[in-house]
């Protein structure tokens, strides 16, 4: 008899980040790495999509383009806390 393992949940760090888009836009969020992943690593790392938490309260999520990134960079926990989402 074959048994089926459940998957391991891997351990991520929350980083709050200002992401700029090739038209300007910006989002604000949390993007989600394991630990030892560095931010470089999620930008090149084989997806071309990542996922960018825009609310804390209510889970609001976005899926940005990997080709369409300009910048990202991470924003300090005293900026984090001072942001609105609204």
């Amino acid at each position: 008899m074959t048994q089926t393992l459940a998957p391991t949940k891997q351990q991520t760090r929350r980083i709050f980040v200002s992401v700029k888009m090739h038209d300007g836009d910006r989002f604000r969020g949390y993007v989600y790495l394991a630990q030892g992943e560095r931010m470089q690593d999620l930008l090149n790392d084989e997806r071309k999509f990542f996922p960018i938490q825009m609310n804390s309260e209510i889970g609001e999520m976005a899926i940005l383009s990997k080709k369409f990134v300009v910048s990202i960079e991470e924003v300090d926990d005293a900026k984090a806390r001072s942001f609105s989402f609204s």
